[in-house]
């Protein structure tokens, strides 16, 4: 957007970076003036989440030219890791959707105003956490995968990878983790 690469729409909404509203050579001048938000859901949203991700880049790659370094910055720093390409396309999909609460988990659609309550059928909040790991409706299935799981059982190993364990293993969870979504047949 700062370079100019991408549709009107798109830089029409950006606002000005500092250097454009004041005359002071300050260090921030290649920043932006992050967005006002009165909610989470729009300061998660596109361009609030984008400003703040611009204003924290390292000022060697805001001020460069073109777009070639800051792509070369994102590969060696935000690389993802291998094991979140484990296993089915469909599994990896709901797992990922899971990761990012974008899911049809009722706690999910109920904070996107796309569902009227949060609760499960067991009458307890449908969160990521819940179904992974609390839910009595999967209590059986859940029992019989997990068990086989390596290192600390929690929400972000499930979801993340353990940065204790190795990446055969964190893959290993991941086939478990999705083998486990699909077999409660929650998302289909």
């Amino acid at each position: 957007m700062v370079n100019g690469k991408t549709p009107c729409y798109l830089n029409d909404i950006l606002p000005d970076q500092f250097r454009n509203i004041h005359q002071y050579r300050t260090r921030s001048a290649n920043n932006f003036p992050s967005v006002p938000c009165r909610t989470t859901y729009h300061m998660k949203s596109f361009l609030p989440s984008t400003v703040r991700l611009w204003n924290s880049l390292p000022p060697d790659i805001k001020n460069a030219g073109s777009i070639a370094p800051l792509k070369a910055f994102l590969k060696i720093n935000h690389s993802i890791p291998n094991y979140y390409y484990a296993g089915s396309r469909l599994g990896q999909i709901y797992h990922a959707r899971i990761r990012t609460e974008s899911s049809s988990l009722r706690d999910h659609l109920y904070q996107k105003n796309l569902e009227s309550d949060p609760f499960c059928k067991c009458k307890q909040i449908e969160t990521s956490e819940h179904f992974l790991l609390n839910c009595p409706n999967y209590h059986r299935t859940r029992e019989a995968l997990f068990v086989n799981l390596v290192g600390t059982l929690n929400i972000d190993t499930l979801l993340y990878g353990d940065p204790n364990i190795t990446d055969i293993d964190n893959k290993k969870n991941f086939l478990i983790v999705q083998d486990y979504i699909l077999k409660t047949k929650r998302f289909t």
